[in-house]
């Protein structure tokens, strides 16, 4: 008769899983926090070059603005009547001292 002792089996030895081990865990965790401080540099450099972009076209439409109100003041000096007489007289025109007014029918062509 023959007795088996199971007292005494042993597991057998696995080598700990790649993902489970410390060197993977501290490599993985080093990549993404590589990746997120180039993420992060990234969008602080995009976000600064767009506020350097609307400043300049800030810039540019108070520009336009100022040179919008001049040539609105130049068109209304040069509508002005004091303009448009000095016109008038540079040109060699007389002003009319009466209006005569053509009846129509009475100068139209019949057949």
């Amino acid at each position: 008769m023959s007795y088996y002792q199971t007292d005494n089996f042993e597991k057998p030895e696995t080598k700990p899983r790649f993902w489970k081990s410390t060197k993977f865990c501290v490599v993985l965790l080093a990549i993404i926090f590589v990746f997120s401080l180039c993420s992060y540099l990234w969008q602080i450099n995009y976000i600064s070059e767009k506020g350097y972009k609307i400043k300049d076209l800030e810039n540019q439409i108070s520009l336009l603005k100022e040179e919008n109100e001049k040539l609105a003041i130049s068109l209304v000096q040069m509508q002005s009547m004091s303009d448009l007489n000095g016109k008038v007289a540079s040109l060699g025109m007389v002003s009319v001292n009466e209006i005569v007014y053509l009846n129509e029918s009475a100068y139209l062509a019949r057949r």
